[in-house]
């Protein structure tokens, strides 16, 4: 019987590690994780960069209420000023 290479019980020379990874591993799925790996980093510099100092920039401030919760916005602030006051 002649010696076949494909068979089943034919055994590789074994391989080192990075060989074995190539053979493994497509070179589209390594780009596709170090695309992501690196959108990941973008929304993390984003967020560093937007909230390093979050502190307030000349933000004009305005409530709009009926007269009802305007009252009782008032009376709720006159109230905290009395627990508040020294004395």
């Amino acid at each position: 019987m002649p010696d076949v290479p494909d068979a089943p019980d034919a055994v590789d020379a074994p391989q080192g590690f990075w060989a074995e990874w190539r053979d493994a591993v497509s070179p589209r799925t390594v780009a596709l994780h170090f695309g992501v790996l690196l959108l990941q980093l973008a929304f993390i510099l984003s967020y560093v960069g937007a909230f390093h100092s979050p502190q307030p920039h000349q933000i004009p401030l305005a409530v709009v209420a009926g007269a009802v919760v305007a009252a009782a916005g008032s009376h709720l602030s006159h109230r905290r000023r009395r627990l508040h006051s020294p004395g």
